[in-house]
């Protein structure tokens, strides 16, 4: 297997996407973007229901691009494609589950995308796609304190260390929080600094603050 590196390019038209390189995939590059334009440029992957490949899929959204990769099992990563160090998270997918990763759709990046568009707009606040998590078991114990926070409510990294029996461990807390691949499904975006302020997230703080605000807006009763 090939290791993915991210990069930008910009479009003689003025359209900026982000991509990964994948030096076996597509004789050489393996986009995924926004632009409907390069959507056309590459043709997409055949369609398989089966639970052995990778897929990788691109979704709009109102706060940029997302890339999600999933089996037929379930999600194994949405991330927004500018997110630091995207291509290192791709590279630990593939090696530990052991397989490579092609552009195309399965029936849980269907839903993943619909589910999404709904949450967007405002008719959907929970997700019901499956997910499948690789990380530590600390890391894993703190993403199912994520999961647990419902739309509308914040919880601090304090909170969670005390849901995870460490309670000095408000900084491991953190770390596992950055280290969260399923953006928006599980929330790390609902998790704040003790003091009230939003605190950091990996896809940017303004993302965060939108996130929180829609939420806010629309599923707090």
């Amino acid at each position: 297997m090939s290791a993915a590196t991210s990069f930008w390019a910009r479009l003689s038209g003025g359209d900026t996407f982000v991509g990964v390189w994948v030096p076996e995939i597509m004789g050489g590059l393996f986009v995924l973007c926004a632009c409907e334009k390069l959507r056309n440029i590459f043709a997409d992957s055949s369609s398989d229901k089966s639970t052995g490949s990778l897929f990788a899929s691109c979704i709009d959204t109102p706060i940029g691009p997302i890339i999600a990769v999933a089996d037929g099992k379930g999600l194994w990563l949405l991330e927004f494609f500018d997110r630091p160090f995207l291509a290192a998270g791709l590279n630990r997918l593939m090696t530990k589950v052991g397989r490579s990763i092609v552009r195309g759709e399965n029936s849980v990046l269907v839903q993943i995308r619909s589910e999404l568009q709904g949450y967007f707009a405002g008719t959907l606040s929970e997700f019901s796609a499956p997910y499948q998590w690789f990380g530590t078991s600390f890391q894993k114990a703190v993403w199912s304190e994520l999961a647990r926070i419902e739309p509308g409510s914040v919880r601090s990294y304090k909170d969670i260390a005390l849901k995870v029996s460490n309670p000095k461990g408000f900084r491991a807390v953190a770390r596992a929080n950055a280290a969260n691949q399923l953006a928006v499904v599980v929330p790390c975006h609902r998790v704040i600094n003790t003091s009230g302020e939003l605190g950091g997230y990996a896809g940017g703080v303004a993302r965060k603050k939108w996130l929180l605000e829609h939420e806010a807006r629309l599923f707090t009763q």
